[in-house]
């Protein structure tokens, strides 16, 4: 369902692709219910695309929470300035991207990173919609930062290499946000109790 709300809010979509995306829906759809009947007569005559377009912000609730919360992270990593996503690592990259001891540092604190997060297994009740979206962000980030090093070792005057290093960048920076966020509401809730 969420790939259906995604595409439909990302522009105009070709009507076997829309069909395609509906017919997945329809098999996550609640076995009863408006959505259920909507997705139907579409897929049975020519949709209205100006009703399939409100289906998003009508059905929202369908959408599961961990997308709700992916997509929130997504825009506020795309919504930093480049003020915010300077930050010491990303200088250093800037600064030594031709230098391959100064690759292999950073390469080693990436992996080592990961490792460490690795090594830190969810407890079954911290298996969250929130933590289930910050590690697929991590995992973005991580990646993206091991695809920025590759590329400078490969040509460091490439431009490529610093979009890739920002947009990872940015990623780790949204989970540091929600890292944040969720910290602030659990010391909230402690503070209440």
């Amino acid at each position: 369902m969420d790939q259906l709300f995604e595409a439909i809010r990302s522009g105009p979509l070709d009507a076997e692709h829309f069909r395609h995306l509906a017919r997945q829906a329809l098999n996550q759809a609640p076995p009863a219910g408006p959505f259920r009947r909507e997705l139907t007569l579409a897929l049975q005559q020519t949709p209205d695309w100006a009703r399939v377009q409100r289906w998003p912000d009508i059905y929202r609730d369908l959408r599961s929470d961990e997308s709700l919360i992916r997509a929130e992270l997504y825009a506020y990593a795309a919504a930093l300035t480049p003020a915010a996503c300077d930050t010491t690592r990303m200088k250093r990259f800037c600064r030594t991207r031709a230098q391959p001891a100064a690759l292999v540092k950073l390469r080693a604190q990436i992996e080592a990173a990961w490792e460490k997060y690795m090594n830190q297994p969810l407890q079954p009740q911290e298996r969250t919609a929130e933590t289930v979206a910050g590690h697929r962000l991590l995992v973005e980030g991580l990646a993206g930062w091991l695809e920025a090093i590759a590329q400078a070792e490969a040509d460091p005057a490439d431009p490529i290499c610093l979009a890739t290093a920002t947009q990872a960048n940015r990623l780790l920076l949204a989970v540091s946000y929600q890292a944040h966020q969720l910290a602030g509401n659990r010391c909230s809730e402690t503070d209440r109790g």
